[in-house]
């Protein structure tokens, strides 16, 4: 799924789970909670908490199975997949 489909599946009232996964490997899931969308922009996105995913490049985000995750790496250099906050369907 590209950036482009996945920003159109993000319509107001669609439901995500956010799963923050560390870099570390000791430290398991942070599960955040199932949010809505509450504004759909081309740019961000807001959910029902009033917090914000504002879109990175098109190299930052990757998809899975069951949603998508966004790269957390702020470096220059290749993207690294070691820190990542994950949106699965609800």
């Amino acid at each position: 799924m590209s950036l482009a489909e996945i920003k159109r599946r993000l319509v107001v009232g669609s439901k995500v789970e956010l799963v923050h996964h560390s870099w570390y490997p000791n430290l398991k899931p942070t599960m955040l909670g199932v949010r809505s969308i509450k504004t759909a922009q081309t740019n961000a996105v807001q959910f029902s908490n009033g917090s914000w995913l504002w879109w990175p490049k098109a190299d930052h985000v990757r998809d899975t199975d069951n949603g998508f995750e966004v790269s957390l790496y702020e470096g220059s250099g290749p993207v690294t997949w070691g820190e990542v906050m994950r949106y699965e369907w609800r």
